[in-house]
C-alpha cells in the first residue's frame, strides 16, 4: 500500500509534470507556489497562463473494496486570471493510483479544456 502522504505527493507531482513541458499549451501554464498546498491526503495547486487560472485539487480516499488501498479524487476549475472569487464549476479528472504508486489519468486534457471553456462562457 502507498501511504497517504506519498500518494498525495505522487498525484500532485504528476499533475505538475503535465505542465512542465515544451508543448506550447501545457508549457504556457506556470505553477503558483504561493497557492500550492500539500498535506497528508490532500493537495491543491494553481497555475496561471493564457489569461487564465487553473485550480486543481485532490484528496486520497480509502478504497473500501480493497483494504489499505487509496483512490485519488481530483478536480480542476478555471477562472479568469484577475478573478479572485471562488471557482464556480469543478470538472473531475478520471485517475488512478496503482499499488506501486504510479499515477494514471484518462481525461486530463478534456477536464482542463472544460475548465477553460467555463472561462470563455
Amino acid at each position: 500500500m502507498v501511504e497517504p502522504a506519498e500518494a498525495t505527493r505522487t498525484c500532485a507531482f504528476a499533475i505538475l509534470n503535465w505542465f512542465d513541458s515544451e508543448d506550447p499549451f501545457w508549457g504556457s501554464f506556470v505553477p503558483q507556489p504561493e497557492s500550492t498546498e500539500l498535506a497528508d491526503g490532500r493537495f491543491a495547486v494553481s497555475l496561471r497562463g493564457e489569461g487564465a487560472r487553473l485550480d486543481i485539487c485532490g484528496i486520497m480516499i480509502p478504497d473500501f473494496d480493497e483494504p489499505r488501498a487509496l483512490s485519488p479524487s481530483i478536480c480542476v476549475a478555471g477562472r479568469r486570471d484577475v478573478d479572485e472569487s471562488a471557482p464556480q464549476c469543478w470538472h473531475p479528472i478520471a485517475c488512478s493510483l496503482s499499488e506501486q504508486g504510479r499515477f494514471a489519468t484518462h481525461n486530463f486534457r478534456n477536464a482542463v479544456d472544460a475548465a477553460l471553456t467555463d472561462i470563455a462562457a
